[in-house]
C-alpha cells in the first residue's frame, strides 16, 4: 500500500507522495483541491466543481477546517452535518484520487494540522481521516512540514510564516536540534478576510450608486458571487497595479450592474490592519521563543496569502531580511508531509521499506543508499548501473552502495524480502553528475521534532490544577504526578480526576474553569486499609495522543 501526505487546508488542500523526491498529485488537472463540499442533483460534490456551484445553490459548505473542535453545524439538503463530516468527505475525495493516480490502495497518510490546534481540533481531524478510510501515521504540524519541504540549513533559526485562506500560523524552529521554540497563530485571519475587505469596498461603492445593499444581507447567492469576484481582484492585484471587473447580477430580483476598479495601493490600505495583526502574531512567536527579530536567520513563506506582494513587503521590512521563495507557498506543506512519509511508523506486522537517504541530489558514480525494513531482510536494488544485493541487520537498518549510470537519472527500485518471505519495495531517484565526483555528499537534515503547544494539566481539589507536561516539550514525551492519596476505605470506590489542556502557556491560570477540559479519568480503586499514594503517568506521542496509566 502507498503512503501519502495531505495538507488539509482551510480553503485548499494538497495531495503529495514521495517517489525519490516529493511530488504533488494533481486533482482534475489542478495542484490544489478547494476545501468545498456541495450537494447537487442528489449527490455530494467536492472540490472545484463544488466551489463553482457556491453562487448558484444553497447547499454548499466552505472552509470546514475553521469549525473543527467546535459544535458548529451545517444544514445541507435538509440534514445537519458537522465539520468532521464535511472534512471526511474532502479526505475521501483525496484518497480516491491518490489511488487512481498510484494504481494501488492507499491507507497510511500523514495529515498536517496547524501547530496551535488544541486537543479537540486534533481529535476531530483524526476522526475525519478515519471516517475517510485513512490510517493516520502522524498528524504533523504544518510549519514542521513546511520546514521539511524547504530543507533549510542545519544551523539556522527559521520563522515559518504560514498564511492561508482562513488561518495564520507563525512558528520559530531551531533547525540545529529540530525543535519548535515558539509559536502563535489565529484561526480567523487569512485570505478570506482580504476578500471580505474588497467586498465591503464594493458594497460601499454600490450604495453610493443608489443600490439598496440592505437586501444583500438576505441574498446568500449574491454575497458568494461578490466574494468570488473579490478573489479575482485579489489575485489580479498580485501581478498588476490595477484590477477591474464588470458584473451584472440581481439582488432581490432587481438588476444590479457592478463596474468596480481597485488599485494595488488602495487594496494595500484596505488590508493594512489585517497585515498588522499578522505581524503581531509573528512577533509573538519570536517573543515566546525568547529571541529577538535579529535572531531569525530565514523567513519561510507558506500559504496562498503570502503571494500577496504587500504581505511580503511588510514582512521583509519588519524583519529586515528577504523571505525565502524556494518552494511554492501553496504546495510547501503538502510536499513536506510527503517527505515525512519516508519515516512513517507502521505496525510491527506490516513489512515495508523506509529510505533515509536524501532524495533528488547529484552524486558521484556510487551512492550509499540507506534505509530500514524488517530485521534480517534481504535487500536488492535495481535501476542503477547494475543490480546490487545487501542485507538488513537485526534492527532492520541497511546501507547498500549503488553504482550509478553516468550522467543520467537513476530510477532505483529497492526490494526487501523478510525472513518470513514477505516482499516490500520502495522507489528512489538519484542523478549522476560527472562534475560532482569530488563534491561532498550533502548532509541529510531531518524534519524538526513536533512539540506540545499547550500544557497538560491535572485537576486537584476545588478546581485547582497541577502542570504535568509543559508546553514546548518535544514529542513524544511523558510526565508523572504523585499528588493523589486515597484515604482508608473498606469498600471499592471510583476516583474521578479531570484532565485539562492549558489555554495559554504564557498566561497560565492554575484554575480548572480557565482551561480546556479534555475529559475525566474514572479510576476503580480497591479497598484501602490505609492511606495509599496513587501515581499517574501521562504519555503523549508525536500525533498528540494521550495515554494515561496509574498504579498504587
Amino acid at each position: 500500500m502507498a503512503d501519502i501526505g495531505i495538507d488539509l487546508g482551510t480553503t485548499n488542500s494538497v495531495l503529495a507522495f514521495l517517489r525519490g523526491g516529493p511530488e504533488v498529485i494533481s486533482i482534475k488537472g489542478k495542484s490544489t483541491l478547494p476545501s468545498v463540499v456541495a450537494y447537487d442533483d442528489g449527490q455530494f460534490i467536492v472540490g472545484s466543481a463544488a466551489k463553482s456551484l457556491a453562487a448558484a445553490i444553497d447547499d454548499v459548505v466552505v472552509s470546514p477546517k475553521r469549525g473543527m473542535g467546535t459544535d458548529q453545524q451545517y444544514s445541507v439538503a435538509g440534514k445537519t452535518y458537522t465539520p468532521v463530516d464535511i472534512s471526511a468527505m474532502i479526505l475521501e475525495e483525496i484518497k480516491k484520487h491518490a489511488e487512481e493516480y498510484l494504481g494501488e490502495p492507499v491507507q497510511n497518510a500523514i495529515i498536517t494540522i496547524p501547530a496551535h490546534f488544541n486537543h479537540k481540533q486534533v481529535e476531530d481531524t483524526r476522526e475525519a481521516a478515519e471516517r475517510a478510510g485513512l490510517k493516520v501515521g502522524q498528524l504533523l504540524a504544518e510549519p514542521v512540514a513546511a520546514a521539511a519541504a524547504y530543507g533549510s540549513g542545519s544551523d539556522e533559526v527559521i520563522l515559518v510564516f504560514d498564511m492561508g485562506g482562513g488561518t495564520l500560523d507563525c512558528t520559530v524552529i531551531d533547525m540545529f536540534d529540530n525543535q519548535i521554540l515558539g509559536l502563535s497563530g489565529d484561526n480567523w485571519l487569512g485570505g478570506d478576510d482580504f476578500d471580505q475587505r474588497i467586498v465591503d469596498r464594493m458594497l460601499k461603492e454600490m450604495e453610493a450608486e443608489g443600490v439598496d445593499i440592505s437586501e444583500i444581507a438576505n441574498d446568500k447567492k449574491f454575497r458568494i458571487k461578490l466574494k468570488q469576484k473579490a478573489e479575482i481582484y485579489k489575485i489580479n492585484l498580485s501581478d498588476t497595479s490595477r484590477a477591474q471587473v464588470e458584473y451584472v447580477g440581481k439582488v432581490a430580483g432587481a438588476a444590479c450592474y457592478i463596474d468596480f476598479s481597485l488599485t494595488r495601493n488602495e487594496y494595500n490600505e484596505l488590508i493594512s490592519d489585517l497585515v498588522d495583526r499578522a505581524l503581531e502574531k509573528a512577533d509573538e512567536a519570536v517573543e515566546r521563543a525568547e529571541l529577538k527579530k535579529s535572531d531569525i536567520d530565514v523567513i519561510l513563506l507558506v500559504g496562498g496569502s503570502t503571494l500577496t506582494p504587500y504581505v511580503q513587503e511588510r514582512l521583509e521590512a519588519h524583519f529586515g531580511k528577504p523571505a525565502s521563495k524556494r518552494v511554492d507557498p501553496m504546495l510547501a506543506v503538502g510536499l513536506g508531509a510527503a517527505i515525512c512519509t519516508r519515516d512513517l511508523a507502521v505496525g510491527a506486522a506490516e513489512h515495508a521499506v523506509r529510505l533515509r537517504s536524501r532524495a533528488e541530489i547529484w552524486s558521484d558514480s556510487t551512492y550509499p543508499l540507506r534505509g530500514r525494513t524488517t530485521g534480517d531482510s534481504k535487500i536488492e536494488v535495481t535501476g542503477g548501473a547494475e543490480p546490487v544485493d545487501g542485507a538488513a541487520d537485526e534492527s532492520g537498518q541497511f546501507s547498500v552502495d549503488v553504482p550509478l549510470k553516468e550522467n543520467a537519472v537513476n530510477d532505483l527500485t529497492v526490494v526487501a524480502v523478510s525472513p518470513a518471505g514477505e516482499t516490500a519495495k520502495a522507489v528512489y531517484r538519484i542523478r549522476h553528475d560527472i562534475q560532482a565526483e569530488q563534491a561532498e555528499e550533502p548532509e541529510e537534515i531531518p524534519p524538526p521534532k513536533p512539540t506540545l503547544p499547550r500544557n497538560i494539566l491535572l485537576g486537584l481539589i476545588d478546581h485547582h490544577i497541577a502542570k504535568i507536561i509543559g508546553a514546548g516539550s518535544n514529542l513524544p514525551t511523558c510526565g508523572e504526578s504523585d499528588q493523589f492519596f486515597c484515604e482508608p476505605n473498606p469498600y471499592p470506590f471510583k476516583l474521578q480526576i479531570p484532565v485539562y489542556e492549558g489555554h495559554d502557556p504564557n498566561h497560565e491560570i492554575p484554575f480548572g474553569p480557565f482551561n480546556t477540559a479534555l475529559g475525566t479519568m474514572y479510576i476503580d480503586c480497591p479497598p484501602t486499609p490505609q492511606q495509599t499514594q496513587l501515581v499517574l503517568s501521562f504519555e503523549v506521542n508525536e500525533s498528540r495522543d494521550i495515554t494515561i496509566r496509574c498504579w498504587f
